[in-house]
C-alpha cells in the first residue's frame, strides 16, 4: 500500500508529531510513506524512519499557491498512491482541487483529518472533502456535525491522538505539575497566559493548583 500525507510543514507540533508516527508505522510495515510539506527540522527525521519526502510550497495562505494544484495533480499521477491523506485546511484545498479532476475510477482515496476545532465558515468546510473524516475526539465530531450538517456521520471514524511512551514515559510530571514557584517568573508566567488580567489580579494569586481532568490540566487561581 502507499500512502501520500499532506500538511504545511514539518517543523514542530501535534499534526506533525502525528504524520511522522503514521509514517514510521507505514514503513515498519513495510507500505510505502510519502509525505508532502514546505519542509522544516522533522524532514531528517521522517527520512531516517523510512518514508519519502516530497518538498512542496503547501503552506502559505496566498492565491499563487493554487498554482500548486498542477504539480499535485501530476505527483498523484506519478506516484499512483492508493490513499492521500490531508491533515490541514490549505493542502485540503490544493489536495481537492488537484484531485477532483482525476479519474473517478481509478484515483487514489481521499481522508481527511480533523486536529482541532477551526473558525466556522467556506474556507474550513474543506475539512469535510474526504471520503473518509477523521476526527481526534467526539468532540471533533460533534464540531463537525454541528456545523457542517451536509457530512454524512457515517464517513467520520474517531481515532483519539495518543502518546508515544518511550518518550513520554508514565508518571513524568510537567513543570506546571511541579507547581509555580512564588517568584517574579510566577508573574511573567502569569502575564503571558493572562495577558488581559489586571496588575491586582497578578500580585494577589494565593494558591495555583493543578489537577487532572479529562486529561487536561485545571489550573485554581484565586485573586
Amino acid at each position: 500500500m502507499k500512502v501520500i500525507q499532506l500538511l504545511p510543514d514539518l517543523n514542530s507540533g501535534g499534526v506533525e508529531r502525528g504524520t511522522l508516527e503514521v509514517a514510521a508505522f507505514l514503513a515498519s510495515r513495510g507500505h510505502q510513506s510519502l509525505v508532502v510539506s514546505n519542509g522544516g527540522r522533522l524532514v531528517k527525521r521522517l527520512q531516517e524512519e523510512g518514508s519519502k519526502h516530497i518538498t512542496l510550497p503547501v503552506h502559505k495562505k496566498s492565491l499563487f499557491s493554487l498554482l500548486q494544484v498542477a504539480p499535485l495533480r501530476k505527483l498523484f499521477r506519478d506516484e499512483a498512491p492508493d490513499i492521500i491523506h490531508v491533515r490541514s485546511r490549505l493542502p485540503a484545498w490544493l489536495t481537492w482541487l488537484a484531485w477532483k479532476k482525476m479519474d473517478p475510477r481509478t484515483r487514489p482515496r481521499l481522508v481527511t483529518t480533523t486536529h482541532g476545532l477551526h473558525s466556522v465558515n467556506r474556507y474550513s468546510r474543506i475539512v469535510t472533502c474526504g471520503e473518509r473524516l477523521i476526527g481526534v475526539s467526539e468532540c471533533v465530531r460533534r464540531y463537525l456535525l454541528e456545523n457542517y450538517p451536509q457530512t454524512n456521520p457515517e464517513l467520520i471514524r474517531i481515532i483519539p491522538r495518543g502518546v508515544d511512551p518511550a518518550h513520554f514515559s508514565h508518571g513524568s510530571r510537567s513543570g506546571w505539575q511541579l507547581g509555580m514557584p512564588s517568584t517574579r517568573s510566577s508573574r511573567t508566567n502569569f502575564s503571558s497566559l493572562f495577558p488581559d488580567a489586571s496588575p491586582q489580579s497578578k500580585d494577589k494569586i494565593i494558591s495555583s493548583r493543578s489537577s487532572r481532568a479529562f486529561g487536561r490540566q485545571a489550573f485554581q487561581l484565586t485573586a
